[in-house]
Protein backbone atom coordinates (compact mmCIF):
# COMPACT_ATOMS: atom_id res chain seq x y z
CA UNK A 1 0.00 0.00 0.00
CA UNK A 2 3.06 2.26 -0.04
CA UNK A 3 3.05 3.02 3.70
CA UNK A 4 6.52 3.29 5.20
CA UNK A 5 7.88 4.43 8.53
CA UNK A 6 8.96 3.58 12.05
CA UNK A 7 6.60 4.53 14.88
CA UNK A 8 6.78 3.93 18.61
CA UNK A 9 3.23 3.29 19.80
CA UNK A 10 3.69 3.20 23.57
CA UNK A 11 6.47 3.10 26.13
CA UNK A 12 8.31 -0.19 25.78
CA UNK A 13 6.28 -1.19 22.72
CA UNK A 14 7.27 -0.44 19.16
CA UNK A 15 5.86 -0.99 15.71
CA UNK A 16 8.08 -0.76 12.66
CA UNK A 17 6.36 -0.61 9.30
CA UNK A 18 7.80 -1.05 5.82
CA UNK A 19 5.64 -1.59 2.78
CA UNK A 20 2.20 -2.87 3.79
CA UNK A 21 3.46 -4.32 7.05
CA UNK A 22 6.81 -5.25 8.44
CA UNK A 23 7.79 -5.86 12.06
CA UNK A 24 6.17 -5.53 15.43
CA UNK A 25 8.71 -5.35 18.21
CA UNK A 26 7.99 -5.46 21.93
CA UNK A 27 10.32 -4.03 24.53
CA UNK A 28 12.83 -1.84 22.66
CA UNK A 29 12.81 1.24 20.44
CA UNK A 30 11.96 0.40 16.84
CA UNK A 31 15.21 1.86 15.53
CA UNK A 32 17.06 -1.24 16.74
CA UNK A 33 14.69 -3.63 14.99
CA UNK A 34 15.84 -5.53 11.95
CA UNK A 35 13.39 -4.88 9.13
CA UNK A 36 11.68 -7.99 7.80
CA UNK A 37 8.96 -7.26 5.29
CA UNK A 38 5.79 -9.30 5.16
CA UNK A 39 2.10 -8.75 4.52
CA UNK A 40 -0.91 -9.85 6.52
CA UNK A 41 -3.82 -10.63 4.20
CA UNK A 42 -6.44 -10.08 6.86
CA UNK A 43 -9.93 -11.54 7.02
CA UNK A 44 -12.50 -8.79 7.52
CA UNK A 45 -14.91 -9.58 10.38
CA UNK A 46 -17.96 -7.35 10.89
CA UNK A 47 -19.46 -7.14 14.38
CA UNK A 48 -22.87 -5.54 15.08
CA UNK A 49 -22.86 -3.22 18.10
CA UNK A 50 -25.21 -3.44 21.07
CA UNK A 51 -26.37 0.08 21.92
CA UNK A 52 -22.95 1.53 21.12
CA UNK A 53 -21.11 -1.03 23.23
CA UNK A 54 -18.73 -3.82 22.32
CA UNK A 55 -16.93 -6.55 24.26
CA UNK A 56 -13.81 -8.27 22.97
CA UNK A 57 -13.44 -11.61 24.77
CA UNK A 58 -10.13 -13.46 24.53
CA UNK A 59 -10.57 -16.97 25.87
CA UNK A 60 -7.66 -17.98 23.64
CA UNK A 61 -5.28 -15.68 25.54
CA UNK A 62 -4.19 -18.20 28.18
CA UNK A 63 -1.51 -17.30 30.74
CA UNK A 64 1.85 -17.12 29.03
CA UNK A 65 0.47 -16.27 25.59
CA UNK A 66 1.44 -12.80 24.45
CA UNK A 67 -1.35 -10.73 22.97
CA UNK A 68 -2.05 -7.21 21.80
CA UNK A 69 -5.41 -5.54 21.10
CA UNK A 70 -5.67 -2.25 19.23
CA UNK A 71 -9.04 -0.59 18.61
CA UNK A 72 -9.41 2.75 16.84
CA UNK A 73 -12.36 4.98 15.94
CA UNK A 74 -13.61 5.04 12.37
CA UNK A 75 -16.43 6.59 10.34
CA UNK A 76 -17.96 3.20 9.53
CA UNK A 77 -21.37 2.44 11.08
CA UNK A 78 -20.25 -0.92 12.51
CA UNK A 79 -17.23 -2.54 14.07
CA UNK A 80 -14.71 -4.27 11.80
CA UNK A 81 -12.03 -6.62 13.10
CA UNK A 82 -9.02 -8.58 11.92
CA UNK A 83 -7.73 -11.34 14.20
CA UNK A 84 -4.39 -12.98 13.62
CA UNK A 85 -1.73 -15.25 15.02
CA UNK A 86 1.74 -13.76 15.04
CA UNK A 87 4.87 -15.89 14.74
CA UNK A 88 7.52 -14.59 17.12
CA UNK A 89 11.13 -14.81 15.98
CA UNK A 90 13.06 -17.35 18.00
CA UNK A 91 16.27 -16.32 19.69
CA UNK A 92 17.82 -15.53 23.05
CA UNK A 93 15.57 -14.29 25.83
CA UNK A 94 15.93 -10.57 25.18
CA UNK A 95 13.59 -7.60 25.48
CA UNK A 96 13.31 -7.44 21.69
CA UNK A 97 11.01 -10.02 20.10
CA UNK A 98 10.16 -9.60 16.44
CA UNK A 99 6.98 -10.73 14.77
CA UNK A 100 7.93 -12.48 11.55
CA UNK A 101 4.44 -12.69 10.09
CA UNK A 102 0.73 -12.90 10.89
CA UNK A 103 -1.84 -15.44 9.70
CA UNK A 104 -5.58 -15.26 10.23
CA UNK A 105 -6.99 -17.16 13.20
CA UNK A 106 -9.16 -19.99 11.76
CA UNK A 107 -12.79 -18.94 11.37
CA UNK A 108 -14.16 -21.61 13.71
CA UNK A 109 -12.19 -20.01 16.59
CA UNK A 110 -13.99 -16.66 16.20
CA UNK A 111 -17.54 -16.21 17.52
CA UNK A 112 -19.57 -13.11 16.71
CA UNK A 113 -22.79 -11.96 18.32
CA UNK A 114 -24.42 -8.60 18.79
CA UNK A 115 -22.07 -6.44 20.84
CA UNK A 116 -19.43 -9.14 21.26
CA UNK A 117 -16.56 -10.82 19.42
CA UNK A 118 -14.97 -13.83 21.07
CA UNK A 119 -11.70 -15.57 20.18
CA UNK A 120 -11.78 -19.11 21.50
CA UNK A 121 -8.55 -20.58 20.18
CA UNK A 122 -5.67 -20.49 17.73
CA UNK A 123 -4.18 -23.04 15.36
CA UNK A 124 -0.84 -23.06 17.20
CA UNK A 125 -0.01 -22.76 20.91
CA UNK A 126 3.23 -20.85 20.33
CA UNK A 127 1.85 -17.79 18.54
CA UNK A 128 0.92 -14.35 19.85
CA UNK A 129 -2.64 -13.16 19.43
CA UNK A 130 -3.11 -9.92 17.47
CA UNK A 131 -6.54 -8.25 17.48
CA UNK A 132 -7.08 -5.15 15.38
CA UNK A 133 -10.45 -3.39 15.27
CA UNK A 134 -12.18 -0.20 14.24
CA UNK A 135 -15.41 1.00 15.83
CA UNK A 136 -17.68 4.02 15.39
CA UNK A 137 -16.48 6.98 17.43
CA UNK A 138 -18.00 7.01 20.91
CA UNK A 139 -18.24 3.22 21.25
CA UNK A 140 -17.72 1.89 24.78
CA UNK A 141 -15.32 -1.05 24.52
CA UNK A 142 -14.42 -3.70 27.09
CA UNK A 143 -11.53 -6.16 26.76
CA UNK A 144 -11.91 -9.44 28.65
CA UNK A 145 -9.35 -12.21 28.95
CA UNK A 146 -10.66 -15.60 30.07
CA UNK A 147 -13.64 -14.07 31.87
CA UNK A 148 -11.76 -11.21 33.56
CA UNK A 149 -12.07 -7.63 32.36
CA UNK A 150 -8.61 -6.15 31.76
CA UNK A 151 -9.52 -2.79 30.19
CA UNK A 152 -12.45 -0.56 29.30
CA UNK A 153 -12.65 2.78 27.54
CA UNK A 154 -14.80 4.83 25.21
CA UNK A 155 -13.03 5.01 21.85
CA UNK A 156 -13.38 8.41 20.23
CA UNK A 157 -10.74 10.10 18.10
CA UNK A 158 -7.91 8.01 19.53
CA UNK A 159 -7.19 4.33 20.02
CA UNK A 160 -7.56 1.85 22.86
CA UNK A 161 -4.51 -0.42 23.15
CA UNK A 162 -4.07 -3.38 25.50
CA UNK A 163 -0.84 -5.37 25.61
CA UNK A 164 -0.65 -8.40 27.94
CA UNK A 165 -3.39 -7.14 30.31
CA UNK A 166 -1.89 -3.64 30.46
CA UNK A 167 -3.84 -0.67 29.14
CA UNK A 168 -1.62 1.53 27.00
CA UNK A 169 -2.59 5.18 26.63
CA UNK A 170 -6.40 5.06 26.79
CA UNK A 171 -7.68 8.01 24.80
CA UNK A 172 -4.26 9.39 23.90
CA UNK A 173 -3.01 6.29 22.14
CA UNK A 174 -4.15 7.38 18.70
CA UNK A 175 -1.15 9.66 18.30
CA UNK A 176 1.30 7.03 19.49
CA UNK A 177 -0.30 3.89 18.06
CA UNK A 178 -1.80 5.27 14.86
CA UNK A 179 0.08 2.76 12.68
CA UNK A 180 -1.87 -0.10 14.25
CA UNK A 181 -4.43 0.88 11.62
CA UNK A 182 -1.88 -0.35 9.09
CA UNK A 183 -2.85 -3.87 10.14
CA UNK A 184 -6.00 -3.33 8.08
CA UNK A 185 -4.27 -1.78 5.05
CA UNK A 186 -3.20 -5.03 3.44
CA UNK A 187 -5.43 -6.67 0.87
CA UNK A 188 -8.33 -8.64 2.44
CA UNK A 189 -8.05 -12.38 2.10
CA UNK A 190 -10.32 -13.83 -0.57
CA UNK A 191 -13.32 -15.86 0.53
CA UNK A 192 -12.34 -19.44 1.23
CA UNK A 193 -14.63 -21.68 -0.81
CA UNK A 194 -12.50 -24.83 -0.87
CA UNK A 195 -12.34 -27.40 1.94
CA UNK A 196 -9.39 -26.99 4.29
CA UNK A 197 -7.75 -30.03 5.95
CA UNK A 198 -8.32 -30.63 9.66
CA UNK A 199 -6.26 -32.84 11.93
CA UNK A 200 -8.97 -35.49 12.36
CA UNK A 201 -9.05 -36.41 8.66
CA UNK A 202 -12.07 -34.25 7.98
CA UNK A 203 -12.10 -31.00 6.06
CA UNK A 204 -13.17 -27.60 7.32
CA UNK A 205 -15.74 -25.74 5.21
CA UNK A 206 -16.55 -22.06 5.67
CA UNK A 207 -20.03 -20.49 5.24
CA UNK A 208 -18.91 -19.41 1.75
CA UNK A 209 -17.96 -23.00 0.87
CA UNK A 210 -21.21 -24.36 2.29
CA UNK A 211 -23.28 -21.79 0.38
CA UNK A 212 -21.55 -22.72 -2.88
CA UNK A 213 -22.39 -26.42 -2.43
CA UNK A 214 -25.85 -26.07 -0.90
CA UNK A 215 -28.55 -27.85 -2.93
CA UNK A 216 -31.48 -27.97 -0.51
CA UNK A 217 -32.13 -25.36 2.17
CA UNK A 218 -34.58 -24.77 5.01
CA UNK A 219 -34.65 -21.57 7.08
CA UNK A 220 -34.63 -22.05 10.87
CA UNK A 221 -38.09 -21.29 12.27
CA UNK A 222 -39.06 -20.69 15.90
CA UNK A 223 -42.63 -21.77 15.14
CA UNK A 224 -44.20 -18.41 15.90
CA UNK A 225 -42.59 -18.17 19.33
CA UNK A 226 -42.23 -14.46 20.28
CA UNK A 227 -38.65 -13.25 20.63
CA UNK A 228 -38.46 -10.74 23.50
CA UNK A 229 -34.67 -10.41 23.32
CA UNK A 230 -32.22 -11.43 20.64
CA UNK A 231 -31.48 -15.15 20.58
CA UNK A 232 -28.55 -16.84 18.90
CA UNK A 233 -27.39 -20.32 18.03
CA UNK A 234 -23.87 -21.54 17.29
CA UNK A 235 -23.69 -25.12 16.03
CA UNK A 236 -21.19 -27.48 14.42
CA UNK A 237 -22.29 -29.74 11.60
CA UNK A 238 -20.71 -32.69 9.81
CA UNK A 239 -21.53 -33.43 6.18
CA UNK A 240 -20.84 -36.93 4.89
CA UNK A 241 -19.44 -37.90 1.49
CA UNK A 242 -22.96 -38.05 0.03
CA UNK A 243 -23.63 -34.42 0.98
CA UNK A 244 -26.03 -35.24 3.82
CA UNK A 245 -25.82 -33.67 7.28
CA UNK A 246 -25.11 -36.62 9.52
CA UNK A 247 -24.42 -34.76 12.77
CA UNK A 248 -25.31 -31.41 14.36
CA UNK A 249 -24.13 -30.39 17.82
CA UNK A 250 -24.60 -27.31 19.95
CA UNK A 251 -21.61 -25.09 20.67
CA UNK A 252 -23.53 -22.31 22.40
CA UNK A 253 -26.78 -20.39 22.28
CA UNK A 254 -30.38 -20.30 23.48
CA UNK A 255 -31.95 -23.79 23.64
CA UNK A 256 -34.94 -22.76 21.49
CA UNK A 257 -32.72 -21.15 18.86
CA UNK A 258 -30.33 -24.11 18.79
CA UNK A 259 -33.24 -26.56 18.41
CA UNK A 260 -34.67 -24.54 15.50
CA UNK A 261 -31.30 -24.38 13.75
CA UNK A 262 -30.64 -28.09 14.28
CA UNK A 263 -34.04 -29.05 12.86
CA UNK A 264 -33.52 -26.90 9.77
CA UNK A 265 -29.90 -27.87 9.12
CA UNK A 266 -30.71 -31.58 9.24
CA UNK A 267 -32.91 -30.98 6.17
CA UNK A 268 -30.10 -29.35 4.18
CA UNK A 269 -28.44 -31.19 1.32
CA UNK A 270 -25.08 -30.37 -0.18
CA UNK A 271 -23.21 -31.21 -3.32
CA UNK A 272 -20.44 -33.46 -1.93
CA UNK A 273 -17.28 -31.60 -0.99
CA UNK A 274 -14.44 -32.83 -3.17
CA UNK A 275 -10.67 -32.74 -2.62
CA UNK A 276 -8.33 -34.23 -5.18
CA UNK A 277 -11.21 -35.82 -7.04
CA UNK A 278 -12.50 -37.62 -3.93
CA UNK A 279 -15.57 -36.79 -1.85
CA UNK A 280 -14.58 -35.97 1.74
CA UNK A 281 -16.29 -35.60 5.10
CA UNK A 282 -16.68 -31.89 5.84
CA UNK A 283 -17.11 -30.03 9.11
CA UNK A 284 -18.25 -26.45 9.63
CA UNK A 285 -19.80 -24.09 12.12
CA UNK A 286 -22.85 -21.87 11.75
CA UNK A 287 -24.11 -18.79 13.57
CA UNK A 288 -27.77 -17.75 13.49
CA UNK A 289 -29.26 -14.66 15.12
CA UNK A 290 -32.99 -14.26 15.81
CA UNK A 291 -34.03 -10.62 16.25
CA UNK A 292 -37.04 -9.32 18.15
CA UNK A 293 -38.59 -8.08 14.89
CA UNK A 294 -38.62 -11.62 13.48
CA UNK A 295 -35.56 -11.29 11.28
CA UNK A 296 -33.13 -14.21 11.05
CA UNK A 297 -29.53 -13.47 10.08
CA UNK A 298 -26.45 -15.60 9.55
CA UNK A 299 -23.16 -15.46 7.62
CA UNK A 300 -24.41 -18.28 5.38
CA UNK A 301 -27.60 -16.34 4.60
CA UNK A 302 -25.44 -13.40 3.56
CA UNK A 303 -23.49 -15.72 1.26
CA UNK A 304 -26.73 -17.01 -0.20
CA UNK A 305 -27.92 -13.46 -0.81
CA UNK A 306 -30.94 -13.77 1.48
Amino acid sequence: MGFRGVIRPARGVALAVAGSLAVVAFGMPAQTAERREWTWKYRKIQVPLLERTLTVELTAADPGREYVVGIAADDAPEAVFAIGEAVIAKGPAAPLRLIEGIENVPEHFVEVSKGRIRVTGTSRPDTALVVRGTVPAGTAVKIERRGTMVAAATVSGDALVVHNDKLRHPGAAGKNWSPISVLMRSEPVAKVTEPLPLRNGRYLVTPAAMARNLLQFALPDLGGRPVTSEMRAHVRLIVNTQGRVEHVEKISGNPEAVAAVEAAVRRWRFRPFVVGGQAVVAEGTLFFFFATDGRVSSPILAELGQ
